[in-house]
């Protein structure tokens, strides 16, 4: 059996220097998501605009995946 990480979304967090969100920004791989088998990794290029308003204070900035596990039987 193959263990799938089935990624949903990714968040884009602002921080400023207490560790404090400003801002927040997800980004939706579909209804269905998008698979990773055990080993296997995916590069995504996202764009991310800082509000105007933050820049002065933006400090940090973190991603975080929404995901679940899902089991898959291996073909032989």
């Amino acid at each position: 059996k193959v263990r799938l990480l089935n990624v949903r979304k990714v968040d884009l967090i602002l921080q400023d220097g207490n560790g404090i969100e400003l801002h927040r920004k997800s980004y939706y791989f579909g209804s269905k998501g998008t698979n990773l088998t055990p080993d296997e990794s995916k590069e995504f290029t996202m764009s991310y605009w800082v509000p105007t308003g933050f820049l002065r204070d933006v400090r940090k900035l973190s991603a975080g995946l929404a995901y679940e596990f899902k089991v898959q039987e291996e073909k032989q």
